[in-house]
């Protein structure tokens, strides 16, 4: 899939103990629209625990997800962390993806 495309996805492979730093996704500016990046993931094997993050940046909630369970951030932030080995989800958001320091900021 091409990076400019709208609808982006991926699968990822995650050993145990993988996870990545807690981010938000920002908004862009396209020609007709302001775009926030949002995303979904589908785990397909193993376990996952989510942390959610409000638009403060305050801690929501963190859910385990099992096989067959979707996230859905559609604002605020997050962060996941594979609790099996060989976990492995499918990654849907919105595009055209910019790159990491563009399309994200740290929390």
């Amino acid at each position: 899939m091409l990076p400019t495309e709208f609808l982006q996805a991926a699968w990822i492979a995650m050993p145990m103990g993988h996870t990545f730093p807690a981010h938000a996704h920002v908004w862009h500016r396209n020609l007709s629209d302001d775009v926030l990046a949002q995303e979904s993931w589908v785990v397909i094997r193993g376990r996952v625990m989510c942390s959610f993050f409000d638009l403060d940046d305050s801690l929501l909630s963190t859910p385990i997800l099992n096989p067959g369970d979707a996230s859905f951030t559609l604002a605020g932030g997050h962060t996941y962390k594979a609790l099996d080995e060989e976990t492995l989800v499918y990654e849907f958001k919105t595009g055209p993806y910019y790159g990491k320091q563009t399309d994200k900021r740290s929390i």
